[in-house]
């Protein structure tokens, strides 16, 4: 049997030292930290420019690399005064802001407006918040690591600009996974980036074209024409998933989120997030609350399979498959 190739790449973020591990105890996320892991985001070693930083109150920081770093991409301005305070707790708007003008989207933001409006406008049109109840939050709120986590995770998702150097310096619409994590899917578990690389599966893990399978059966959705369209290039009109791909597409079930041109690697193990992800899609559930704004929809369905054990970042095993199917049809 082929074996998997699973490669993880763990880089620490919210553990660099003493002083920031006694700041993980607080719920709130401070405007250093953002820093570091928007930092992180880039995958790559950080390199200083020789100028000197316009902010007075960073040189003597643990984070005055990824400070400096951010500066340098104009990601990162201070308050108008030359200071940054790194320690601050940061608000709902200034994280917008940030990830925003990390995914190069700063000119639309301006262009509605500026900070903090056209920000959120453009965090919401380009699916930087797309897993955030954006209408439950306040500018002035402030960012908690659970919020955090889901907002990294969507701005991964997201589409993000890159120059393209053989089109006249036009810009256009790549990825962070292309850009900077060879094309892998990146997690963010909200303290590291785990990034998974997935090769064939050796017959105990479920392809992604497998459960795509599964959720079409689960659904009895309609799928006579073999010739189904689907927005994916490397699924081809002759494979053998084409039409389940080109349903749960029509649904918009599994298209989601994804910067085109879209892959869907039919092939590779589905982790149990991913497969969570379709089927919340798949059922329409959304038990987003006041309490609970952020909320992706999970709990129904692992409530229904208590006493099994598994993470969200692993593969999905054909042992617990039918486990997610059952308690899905239970919630139909």
């Amino acid at each position: 049997m082929r074996k998997i190739v699973t490669f993880l790449l763990v880089m620490m973020l919210l553990i660099p030292t003493a002083a920031f591990a006694e700041s993980a105890e607080r719920d709130f996320v401070t405007r250093a930290e953002l820093a570091r892991v928007v930092a992180r985001m880039y995958n790559v070693e950080i390199e200083l420019a020789q100028r000197e930083t316009c902010l007075v109150d960073i040189s003597e920081h643990w984070a005055y690399e990824y400070v400096r770093f951010l500066e340098q991409r104009d990601v990162i301005r201070g308050d108008g005064y030359g200071y940054f305070r790194p320690d601050d707790e940061i608000t709902f708007a200034e994280t917008l802001a940030m990830i925003t003008r990390a995914m190069r989207y700063a000119p639309m933001a301006r262009g509605q407006g500026g900070f903090p409006t056209g920000y959120m406008i453009a965090a919401v049109t380009t699916g930087i918040a797309a897993d955030i109840n954006i209408q439950a939050r306040q500018n002035d709120d402030l960012i908690t690591r659970d919020l955090l986590y889901a907002l990294i995770n969507s701005a991964l998702d997201a589409p993000f600009m890159q120059r393209n150097p053989g089109w006249g310096g036009e810009w256009e619409r790549t990825s962070f996974q292309s850009e900077y994590w060879d094309d892998l899917p990146v997690y963010f578990d909200g303290e590291n980036f785990v990034v998974l690389s997935l090769g064939p599966t050796d017959g105990e893990l479920v392809t992604r074209a497998e459960f795509a399978q599964a959720v079409v059966q689960l659904l009895e959705l309609e799928t006579r024409h073999r010739v189904a369209r689907n927005p994916f290039i490397d699924v081809p009109t002759h494979y053998w998933a084409n039409s389940y791909l080109g349903e749960l597409s029509r649904w918009h079930i599994i298209d989601i989120g994804f910067p085109r041109p879209l892959r869907f690697r039919p092939d590779e193990a589905i982790v149990v997030e991913d497969a969570l992800d379709i089927l919340v899609r798949a059922l329409r559930l959304d038990i987003r609350t006041r309490e609970n704004p952020d909320g992706y929809g999970y709990a129904p369905i692992v409530s229904q399979i208590y006493g099994v054990e598994f993470t969200h970042c692993e593969y999905l095993t054909r042992e617990l498959l039918p486990h997610l199917i059952d308690a899905a049809r239970n919630l139909l």
